[in-house]
């Protein structure tokens, strides 16, 4: 029963462990997975992961501090990125998509933007690169009521409703 329990809390104390270290000691991640997140985001530190399922594509959903700067970046056994994801001022954004967020939006106000940064689709148990890269903004509003609602709008300035830039449809923590 000792002997058990002692191996149960080593267990616990290496999962809590690996999930604050820097990307070179993300040992409980695949190679690939690791190597991925060492060469994209070199002075990241890896705050924790889980994974996730998406059309057919199991992955690991890592979430980094990059100086500061919060991301979460999907990333598949193979080491192929779906998705970079992260808050962002509205300085960020051009003035037309400022446009095209002011005239859903109206009066409403802006509470959260995130920067969605789609660089591969799930497919055949593994992401398929997208060249180049598509930017979806995610912009969560709030009217006087309390209503919230949210606005898609693309690099380009144009409003989208489309769910395939929302590739969160059936994700499952695993």
């Amino acid at each position: 029963m000792r002997g058990t329990m002692l191996a149960m809390v080593g267990l616990v104390t290496v999962i809590v462990g690996s999930l604050t270290c820097s990307a070179k000691e993300a040992k409980t991640l695949p190679d690939a997975v690791a190597q991925t997140i060492k060469k994209e985001f070199p002075n990241a530190t890896i705050k924790g992961f889980g994974r996730e399922r998406e059309k057919g594509v199991r992955y690991f959903e890592v979430r980094l501090d990059v100086g500061g700067k919060k991301l979460e970046v999907e990333v598949a056994p193979d080491g192929s990125i779906g998705e970079i994801e992260g808050q962002v001022a509205i300085e960020a954004l051009s003035a037309k998509q400022i446009e095209a967020i002011r005239n859903v939006a109206g009066t409403s106000k802006i509470v959260r933007i995130e920067k969605h940064e789609v660089r591969g689709i799930p497919k055949a148990g593994s992401f398929v690169a997208l060249t180049p890269p598509r930017l979806v903004y995610e912009v969560k509003v709030v009217d006087s009521a309390g209503k919230r609602q949210e606005i898609k709008v693309r690099a380009d300035g144009t409003v989208t409703t489309d769910d395939d830039d929302d590739d969160d449809d059936d994700d499952d923590d695993d």
